[in-house]
């Protein structure tokens, strides 16, 4: 029950399912959280997003490209936050864990775009920004970060790369 309940929201939200895993397995399962971070990672290994992906592709929303240098970074930053998340004191991972979640949670209401809509009496259409090109190695970078808090945290990188793809690099959120 679990499993689909995360695969649900991997597929909804593109934030992997690590954001209910790791906190169930805490919580409903006693688990400590550097076992459910590990536990969350095994589970996710192989089948995170497969269908969803074929499901993206189908519609033409993936952009091979730039997934497969994030991708590299994911590789690379997974290991070193691993490592990191083995060494540091439970208690301080802990409260690292809440304190980023709940930055991504605010980050989600967009604060700033919401009172610039309320100033300007109008609301801005999705799409209609300009598209600006990125480097190869500004994708790399994005997955690194995320390999990194995948590694640190149990979570399998979409918490960092969809925000980031939306605000930053202005991809559609279904992209």
């Amino acid at each position: 029950v679990l499993g689909i309940m995360a695969g649900i929201m991997s597929g909804l939200f593109g934030i992997g399912g690590g954001i209910i895993m790791v906190p169930t397995l805490v919580a409903l399962f006693g688990l400590d959280l550097l076992d459910a971070n590990a536990t969350s990672l095994a589970a996710m290994l192989l089948p995170v997003g497969i269908f969803g992906v074929i499901n993206y592709y189908k519609a033409g929303y993936i952009n091979l490209k730039d997934s497969l240098w994030i991708s590299l970074g994911l590789l690379c930053g997974s290991f070193f936050g691993a490592e990191l998340a083995v060494s540091v004191n439970v208690s301080l991972l802990s409260k690292l864990y809440a304190g980023i979640l709940l930055y991504v949670a605010v980050g989600y209401f967009d604060i700033p775009a919401l009172l610039k809509r309320k100033k300007a009496g109008s609301i801005v259409e999705p799409g209609t920004e300009a598209i600006v090109s990125h480097k190869f190695w500004q994708f790399a970078l994005l997955g690194l970060c995320a390999g990194i808090f995948a590694g640190l945290f149990g979570k399998g990188g979409g918490l960092v790369i969809v925000p980031a793809l939306v605000r930053i690099f202005h991809y559609d959120a279904r992209a």
